[in-house]
């Protein structure tokens, strides 16, 4: 193979390396966003039952 040839295939496996982590980056971004999302629609829904049950048991009380 000639050093063209040798440094042109070195050049293209870096290409490749450095868009497949860019990939995986990106991935692994959207997969952390979405984490933070239904962790705070948890923390939300949690946080609107205890009020209903505090709404609940208020109306119960009178």
């Amino acid at each position: 193979m000639s050093t063209a040839a040798l440094r042109a295939s070195r050049c293209n496996d870096a290409l490749r390396a450095s868009t497949t982590r860019f990939a995986l980056q990106r991935r692994a971004s959207r997969f952390n966003d979405a984490l933070r999302a239904a962790t705070t629609r948890f923390a939300l829904q949690r946080r609107a039952s205890r009020c209903s049950d505090a709404l609940r048991a208020a109306e119960t009380r009178f």
